[in-house]
């Protein structure tokens, strides 16, 4: 799970005292709410899993894209001040309960969490991965062994099991949201509609119906740019409007693929042998 989305999903899910007029006092009533909270989460995901939990961060650094992208991400409001302030950071508060962290400078955790996945399917121990958080590129990660858990915009007061606080995204709900495709197939339906969150701009004209077919059809953002420039796809002002946005296209396409290569040194190796996953901030 990615350790700012838990924090974020508590914070914006609590409100302050009505009966408390004073701010500082309204502030600390809201604290000591999302502080409950993500304990409350916390011993759910705790008591559910049965292998490996590991809370993944992201330090200081950018996506190797942006110098070529600069409006990627700009639109992404900061989270509030008072947020970053009065909640602490949760490596220590996890850590208590045994759980690792894990960071690597200059790497987003959407891409250590992807190779981690990738390492663990690939191991050959029939591992079920799953992926806790709010972003919708992990659907590209979706298969037989993985699903993505998403919190849910309102959950169940006194939750007592995982799906009380998430929907779950398995292979069965991707096919069932886009059919004819596969999850890998998800970088390219966001590439051609545009992901606001990212500042992705997509395709004018092609929204989630239109990018399903083009992509049913021709099976990848970039055979759906050499269609239009071939002037071959139909209606024909679309290939106007793909030739147009191609370069910003296929470049959405790169920003938005989650890595799943990353070199993680012996973290990877424990992966991979299903050994128990050590605490790791990793800094080469």
């Amino acid at each position: 799970f990615e350790q700012h989305a838990l924090r974020a999903h508590a914070w914006i899910g609590t409100r302050t005292s009505v009966r408390e007029r004073n701010f500082a006092a309204r502030l600390e009533s809201r604290i000591a709410d999302a502080v409950f909270r993500i304990n409350e989460e916390a011993n759910l995901l705790i008591h559910a899993r049965e292998q490996d939990l590991a809370n993944v961060s992201e330090l200081q650094g950018q996506h190797g894209l942006v110098t070529d992208f600069p409006e990627y991400k700009q639109d992404r409001k900061p989270p509030p001040v008072e947020m970053l302030q009065c909640l602490p950071p949760l490596e220590d508060f996890f850590a208590r309960r045994g759980l690792p962290f894990i960071a690597k400078d200059n790497t987003e955790a959407d891409d250590l969490i992807g190779t981690m996945t990738s390492v663990a399917v690939a191991s050959g121990q029939d591992i079920e991965v799953s992926i806790l958080s709010t972003d919708k590129d992990f659907c590209q990660l979706i298969g037989p062994q993985v699903r993505l858990a998403k919190y849910k915009a309102r959950r169940k007061a006194n939750p007592v099991k995982i799906s009380d606080i998430t929907d779950i995204c398995d292979l069965k709900w991707f096919q069932s949201q886009y059919k004819g495709l596969h999850p890998g197939q998800h970088k390219d339906v966001l590439a051609l509609v545009g992901d606001a969150a990212d500042a992705i701009p997509g395709v004018k004209g092609i929204g989630p119906k239109r990018a399903l077919q083009l992509l049913q059809e021709h099976g990848s953002v970039e055979n759906i740019v050499l269609a239009g420039i071939g002037s071959k796809l139909a209606p024909f002002k679309l290939n106007e409007a793909v030739n147009q946005h191609a370069h910003s296209v296929l470049l959405g396409k790169q920003l938005v693929t989650i890595e799943t290569g990353l070199d993680l040194g012996p973290l990877t190796e424990d992966w991979s042998q299903g050994l128990a996953l050590q605490s790791s901030r990793l800094d080469f």
